[in-house]
């Protein structure tokens, strides 16, 4: 089954030949946060911690407010479109 399953997958020589196919996955579905999830989160983030590799406080965050909260929620929404 794999193996007719790569033939095909592999051995498309131009855009016509291409066909849809169904991926099956083990990772399961998971709904997109909404702004008070985030919103939620960000205020769960503990005061005077080392920063991340990013070398952003959390007080930072914090105190970025609803906008910030509204950045956030399009940059994890546009992240989980291409991932």
């Amino acid at each position: 089954m794999w193996k007719s399953y790569f033939d095909k997958l592999l051995s498309v020589h131009s855009a016509e030949q291409t066909e849809e196919f169904e991926i099956y996955t083990a990772e399961s579905w998971i709904p997109e946060p909404s702004e008070i999830e985030i919103e939620m989160s960000v205020k769960k983030l503990k005061n005077f911690k080392s920063p991340g590799i990013d070398n952003i406080p959390a007080e930072l965050i914090k105190e970025g407010g609803t906008a910030l909260i509204k950045e956030l929620h399009k940059l994890i929404s546009a992240i989980r479109r291409f991932h």
